[in-house]
């Protein structure tokens, strides 16, 4: 696959993670009327995409670990990082709008 259906993939599974978020009852603080929250949370969510931050959680030692987190990953990938949250973003609008009026974000 290239990296161009990646990303849009990766766009396609933030947002409806990001739709579930909103609509979960274990996370009452961001829901539809938390427009700014959501921004952020959309905007860290596609960063992680993006830069290629891997995490990996052992239930037994309690113990979750990051991987890919440097400065120089950050600084390399800013512009896929922002492509990458233009995708999640349009893939919301196209897949998220209501008839009656558009649904915040």
């Amino acid at each position: 696959m290239n990296e161009f259906s990646s990303q849009l993939a990766l766009a396609a599974v933030s947002s409806m993670i990001l739709q579930w978020v909103k609509n979960s009852a274990w996370f009452p603080w961001i829901n539809r009327n938390t427009e700014k929250l959501n921004r952020v949370v959309a905007i860290v969510i596609s960063g992680i995409g993006a830069i290629g931050i891997h995490m990996q959680y052992d239930g037994l030692v309690g113990t979750l670990t990051l991987t890919g987190l440097t400065a120089q990953s950050v600084l390399n990938n800013s512009w896929t990082w922002f492509t990458q949250f233009a995708f999640q973003h349009g893939w919301y609008k196209a897949t998220n709008s209501k008839t009656n009026g558009e649904e915040k974000r």
